[in-house]
């Protein structure tokens, strides 16, 4: 079969690998919101942001409570980009937030660990590749690892992969051509849903991606 590419063209998109478990794509204007609602009542949110930032949360926020989720098991926040964050003051305000994974671009951002730090959020910045057991579900969390000085904030996005069903799901940020390269060398595995980087924005990389 071939990959279901996510572009986000209506309120909502969601891809359900089986009963109870969704990975939806957040219409946000000029962002990124993604939720995975998993079959054992876990949530984890990857990126909140677009349009002024409390719209995303209100978006997201809608589709929590209306699956009767009150409380996020991980927030994975890709780059430090308003369009991808800004929406987390809302969110915070809302949601019991467990845990917080940061791309290595937020080391210098301190508009958002100042906001970490005022609501003693648990956090950390992943370098390089990490897994992530939220219940029964294991993601992959991946970024550049060691020194991110000679990279754009855009290539130093996280990137988020996981297997449900037999389906495999990657979601990518703000990756420009780098970024790419670095996601690829760490061989994710052909995946069966994408989510674009950079808002699908890039064709030439875009079909690096689809090969």
């Amino acid at each position: 079969g071939g990959i279901a590419v996510l572009f986000v063209a209506a309120l909502l998109i969601t891809q359900s690998p089986r009963k109870g478990f969704s990975l939806s794509v957040l219409d946000v204007g000029h962002g990124l919101c993604v939720a995975v609602l998993t079959d054992d009542g876990k949530t984890l949110v990857y990126d909140c942001g677009g349009g002024s930032g409390r719209f995303a949360a209100d978006r997201l926020s809608a589709l929590l409570w209306q699956n009767g989720r009150r409380r996020i098991d991980a927030l994975v926040l890709s780059h430090p980009d308003r369009d991808h964050t800004g929406g987390v003051t809302a969110l915070l305000e809302r949601f019991a937030v467990e845990r917080v994974l940061l791309g290595p671009g937020f080391a210098k951002d301190e508009r958002t660990m100042s906001l970490l730090f005022e609501q003693w959020t648990p956090w950390e910045i992943v370098h390089g590749t990490t897994r992530l057991a939220v219940g029964e579900t294991t993601f992959e969390i991946g970024g550049p690892g060691g020194d991110v000085g000679e990279l754009s904030d855009n290539d130093t996005s996280l990137w988020l992969a996981f297997t449900c069903a037999g389906q495999r799901f990657l979601v990518l940020g703000d990756q420009e051509r780098r970024g790419i390269e670095m996601v690829l060398a760490e061989r994710p595995g052909a995946c069966d849903v994408l989510v674009l980087p950079h808002h699908g924005r890039d064709a030439e990389m875009m079909r690096t991606l689809l090969e």
